[in-house]
Order: structure tokens, then C-alpha cells, then sequence
């Protein structure tokens, strides 16, 4: 743990529209004791000779706990076909086997069964979903790779470890997760202490 005898928690997740929700799951985390890194909350340590996304990533190697919002939005601080910062943390979180806890927005499951069998041409290969144009709330469809990445849908069942992802629609249901899974410290001080023994 960096610093405190507490976890630190960093909070990953596209911004805008959304500010509301992650400035309460903030606030929430502090109240129960967590040191908190968020970027808009403006608490990521931000070093002036490194880019945005080398702070980030920076970030996501020193937390103890990864919290990951996807939303339908998929996030800025990207070149046309390059990966999202959030994207890229979640990505490093899931290469580094950060204990996490993600949370999805069911507009975007929604979006991925609707399309599942678009996703595949007549030969079953895989279609590049950054290179289909699309309108309305979803500004890329890579928003549904980030969920596939987060359950491990390349893997068997019987293999996926790390990989619970809480749907939620309202904020509030994103709010109650975030209480029944994380007010409760000293359990998540336990989980990181036997994480640590292995």
C-alpha cells in the first residue's frame, strides 16, 4: 500500500457525463477511509515531464485496488485508432492482476448482445469494431472490447479469475455496489493481505 496503512483505491473511468456518479463514489471511498486516486477529482499524482497517459498508467501500477467504470462513452486522450487512456488502464490492470472491481453500464451490454452477430464476417473472423462508424450516446464500439477484456471472454469459464463486473443503469445501483463491496475496509485490507501471502 502506497504510503498509508489504508488501500488505495484508483478510480478509472471516462469523465464526461458521468462527473456526478464518480465524484460521489469519491466521496464515498474517502468517508470509509481509502486513499483515493481520481482523475477528476484532480488526486492522481500528476508529474509535469510525463504525458497523461504515463501518468495514468503510472497510477494504475502503484494502487492496491483498481475500480473500473465502463461507460458508453469510450474516453478520450486518444489518436483516431489508438487506445482510450481508460482502455489502457483497464488493460495494464488486468496485465499487472490488480485486484479489481468493475462496474458496467447496461447500455453497453445491451450494445454487445445486439451486435454479437455483427461482430464476426461471413468467415468468422473478428470485425474491428474501432473501424464502424456510429452515432448517438456510444462515440466507439470499442466500449464493448473494454467489457470483453474486464470478463475475460477469452478465456474459459473455468478459468476467469478477477474478472465480476456489476451491471448497473442508475447511479444509484453503481452507488450501492460501491457501498456493499468497499465499506467495509479491514475486508479489503484481508483480500489484499492474502493476495500479497501468494
Amino acid at each position: 500500500m502506497v504510503g498509508t496503512k489504508n488501500p488505495l483505491i484508483m478510480i478509472s473511468s471516462t469523465v464526461y457525463g458521468a462527473e456526478g456518479l464518480l465524484q460521489q463514489v469519491y466521496v464515498l471511498l474517502k468517508t470509509y477511509g481509502y486513499e483515493v486516486w481520481s482523475s477528476p477529482s484532480g488526486t492522481i499524482p500528476a508529474d509535469p515531464g510525463k504525458s497523461n497517459f504515463e501518468n495514468c498508467l503510472e497510477a494504475v501500477d502503484r494502487c492496491d485496488v483498481f475500480l473500473c467504470f465502463i461507460q458508453p462513452v469510450y474516453g478520450s486522450g486518444k489518436e483516431v485508432r489508438d487506445l482510450s487512456i481508460t482502455h489502457q488502464e483497464l488493460k495494464r490492470s488486468v496485465e499487472l492482476d490488480k485486484p479489481r472491481w468493475m462496474l458496467v453500464h447496461s447500455k453497453v451490454t445491451f450494445a454487445r448482445r445486439l451486435l454479437k452477430q455483427y461482430r464476426h464476417d461471413m468467415a468468422g473472423n473478428p470485425i474491428d469494431l474501432k473501424f464502424i462508424p456510429v452515432k448517438g450516446e456510444f462515440d466507439d464500439l470499442r466500449v464493448i472490447d473494454m467489457y470483453e477484456l474486464a470478463i475475460q471472454a477469452d478465456k474459459p469459464l473455468s478459468e476467469r479469475k478477477n474478472n465480476w463486473v456489476q451491471e448497473y443503469h442508475y447511479d444509484q445501483d453503481a452507488l450501492d455496489f460501491v457501498k456493499n463491496q468497499f465499506e467495509d475496509i479491514e475486508r479489503i485490507i484481508t483480500i489484499l493481505e492474502e493476495r500479497n501471502k501468494s
